[in-house]
């Protein structure tokens, strides 16, 4: 009786070795490249896809996702547990969630501007060359504390939650403002 328990475990064990063995022969390997086009491509080394993204809605448990040198400028949510996201041989790969902004041009002296949409509107972040830029405002100084501010550029009647300048425009043109 003993004999045939010890059997049955190890036929068992057999046929669980088998099926994980075929598992992961079927695991595919799928190629991300700048380079690559999301609606031509296949996501092999030679025809690969644009987008990590593309590559992850794909990928299932076990599939491996080699991505080229790049940078890729998105958000990736996989659409499956168990997938290894890995650089191709060793090339360097910078996944961003920021987006370039273009279309910039001289607004007045120093001061450059462009149009965005989206999270920038709401509270993001400029970076110039890898730097951060100080987002305009009024005045522009530099305080620790933008509540607190620089010495002589407000009137007597600031306060420590009020700021009051008589030197910004009464009638300020919002004709293009937005929040």
């Amino acid at each position: 009786m003993k004999k045939k328990s010890v059997l049955l475990i190890m036929a068992k064990a057999l046929v669980f070795s088998f099926f994980a063995l075929v598992q992961d022969a079927s695991a595919a390997t799928y190629y991300v490249s700048p380079t690559g086009n999301d609606t031509t491509g296949n996501g092999s080394l030679n025809n690969p896809w644009k987008t990590i993204q593309r590559a992850a809605n794909a990928a299932v448990a076990g599939d491996t996702i080699l991505i080229r040198a790049g940078t890729y400028r998105e958000t990736v949510t996989p659409a499956a547990n168990g997938v290894t996201f890995q650089n191709y041989n060793g090339e360097a790969v910078t996944v961003s969630g920021a987006d370039l902004v273009t279309g910039w041009s001289l607004h007045t002296g120093s001061i450059y501007k462009a149009t965005v949409s989206g999270p920038l509107l709401h509270g993001g972040q400029v970076f110039v060359d890898g730097q951060m830029m100080v987002q305009a405002r009024w005045p522009n100084t530099a305080p620790a504390n933008l509540m607190t501010p620089a010495v002589g550029l407000t009137d007597a009647s600031t306060t420590p939650t009020l700021i009051i300048d008589s030197a910004l425009p009464s009638t300020p043109n919002l004709a293009n403002a937005k929040v």
